[in-house]
């Protein structure tokens, strides 16, 4: 029986999505596509829920406190700007990087909601107290190599250690201490992109060799290899009860693992170019990716499949430039978008 599907579609963006948040609370969407404005949109009805301009500035990046209605966003000219939501009030604005007009790599608040970890394309990262914008901490990461991929930094789930890519390594800073740690892994090509565990006990990193490897989180070691991705592997999300993770590609696919066994579970298509981002609901229901060229899809898992989630985009072959498409789905027989392997 094919499902019975109805869907909201939001309005599209004027290009591709390059940030996508969830606000606390969980009912809130924020996106970034790379002009003066964040919008957001209510998560179940689809409708829009306000907006925070930059007149004359592109924004690059976007991050919300976990415990106040904060919001960071790093726009193009090296600036972050602390906001209030949702009247979308500046706080306080600081430089992302230490040498004037750098751009950000990377946004990310603590799990306290104390500080806010920037990291600068000149490799500096540092940490800021988004309320008084003082600068906490600085450090210089090592710059000799190209820091292909990197677009998020990736914070462990204590907030203690905040991890960046670095070719084929892994570049850990210690929070607490503001000492770095260089990582050999076992990639032999560039790292894209990397991912915490719920628990924090295992850390997902994806390269360009189309896979996806599982290191121990204490002892650094690695413990799995994922195979069989459709593409290079630059993106990657676990969901919160850890038993998921999602992967996603240069060509847009989305590839849902089992955790458990390490066996792929489904591919869903639903975008046309590479993914940047993916995050998953506080409550694990939904799914949302997103990335340059063709915007954002948020997926429902509305029904259990053969035991496993199953993640819907209702249809679509191809993502829409700039649209955010949400679908649900009652009756779940037939899955459109969803193929296994």
């Amino acid at each position: 029986m094919k499902p019975s599907l109805g869907h909201v579609s939001l309005p599209e963006h004027p290009s591709g999505v390059l940030s996508t948040v969830i606000l606390p609370g969980g009912r809130t969407i924020g996106t970034a596509c790379g002009d003066s404005r964040c919008r957001f949109w209510d998560l179940e009805t689809g409708g829009p829920a306000g907006s925070i301009e930059l007149p004359g500035r592109e924004i690059d990046d976007l991050a919300v406190s976990p415990t106040e209605r904060l919001v960071a966003i790093a726009d193009s000219g090296g600036t972050i700007h602390i906001r209030e939501l949702p009247a979308g009030t500046e706080r306080i604005s600081f430089p992302a990087a230490v040498k004037p007009g750098w751009g950000c790599w990377g946004l990310a608040f603590t799990p306290d909601g104390r500080a806010l970890a920037a990291m600068g394309r000149d490799s500096t990262a540092a940490l800021w107290d988004p309320h008084s914008g003082k600068r906490l901490k600085n450090i210089q990461l090592d710059a000799t190599e190209s820091r292909s991929g990197l677009h998020h930094l990736t914070l462990s789930p204590d907030g203690g250690l905040l991890i960046a890519q670095r070719q084929s390594h892994l570049e850990v800073w210690n929070l607490k201490e503001g000492i770095v740690r260089d990582l050999p892994t076992t990639h032999e090509y560039p790292i894209f992109c990397a991912a915490y565990s719920p628990n924090g006990q295992v850390i997902a990193t994806g390269d360009e060799d189309r896979l996806v490897k599982l290191h121990d989180a204490t002892t650094w070691r690695q413990v799995r290899t994922l195979v069989g991705h459709p593409g290079l592997v630059t993106a990657l999300a676990f969901s919160p009860d850890g038993r998921t993770l999602a992967s996603g590609n240069h060509t847009g696919e989305v590839t849902i693992w089992d955790m458990g066994s390490g066996q792929e579970l489904f591919t869903l298509h639903g975008h046309s170019g590479t993914l940047l981002h993916m995050v998953f609901s506080a409550d694990g229901t939904r799914l949302i990716t997103s990335g340059a060229g063709q915007g954002a899809v948020l997926w429902c898992p509305a029904r259990r499949w053969w035991g496993h989630p199953v993640l819907i985009n209702g249809g679509k072959e191809k993502g829409i430039r700039g649209e955010v498409n949400i679908w649900h789905a009652p009756n779940i027989g037939t899955l459109s978008g969803a193929t296994r392997p």
